[in-house]
């Protein structure tokens, strides 16, 4: 692999700095989209075809390791510089790893040709997602070419996420405790900030 790079697209991402939750962070319980692209060598350090590439039946695959308490959703695109190619095979990160084997049917662009592939899914993040400075890992597996520094046939490439909680507190402290027949009172519904993180819908 000549070079990889990973982002993240936070749904609904916080706007404002607030404390514990600054601009660009993510929040619980919302769905977000990743893209991980790896561009591969040019010539014999790098397979000819996205199948087989071990002679032994084994094709090359893409996972994500779902860090951070998150939970698969969707694989959403996978292209081959810049070019889109559905049809992919059903995947389940980290369980089952998405198999770019089907790009040599699809008359995607071989790997050593220089071929940049990029997988766009979607992670959504639970309730005990949060977190700081958080690595989702991404990784993909070329059967067959292992890495120079590190041996092994698995590539990974993260991105830094942080996830942020709203902490709410719905309060009617300074509303009247007893009312009478037909009496009309004014209530107060109070909705506080319980943690330097905003509350939003």
């Amino acid at each position: 692999i000549a070079s990889s790079n990973k982002t993240v697209t936070y749904y609904n991402s916080m706007t404002t700095n607030y404390g514990d939750g600054p601009a660009g962070w993510g929040e619980v319980c919302t769905d977000n989209q990743y893209k991980t692209c790896y561009t591969f060598n040019a010539g014999a350090a790098a397979p000819s075809t996205w199948s087989n590439t071990d002679g032994n039946g084994n094709n090359i695959t893409f996972n994500d390791h779902v860090n951070a308490d998150q939970t698969y959703v969707s694989v959403d695109d996978v292209q081959v510089n810049d070019t889109s190619y559905p049809g992919w095979p059903a995947a389940d990160f980290p369980g089952t790893a998405l198999d770019l084997g089907y790009l040599d049917g699809a008359g995607a662009p071989v790997p050593n040709s220089g071929a940049q592939v990029c997988v766009t899914f979607t992670l959504h993040s639970t309730e005990s997602s949060e977190t700081r400075d958080t690595v989702d890992f991404s990784g993909l597996t070329i059967p067959g070419y292992p890495a120079a520094c590190g041996g092994d046939e698995d590539y990974d490439q993260g991105v830094v996420i942080n996830f942020a909680k709203s902490y709410v507190a719905v309060n009617t402290s300074t509303s009247p405790k007893v009312i009478d027949a037909c009496e009309a009172k004014q209530f107060t519904i109070a909705i506080v900030r319980g943690k330097a993180v905003h509350h939003c819908d």
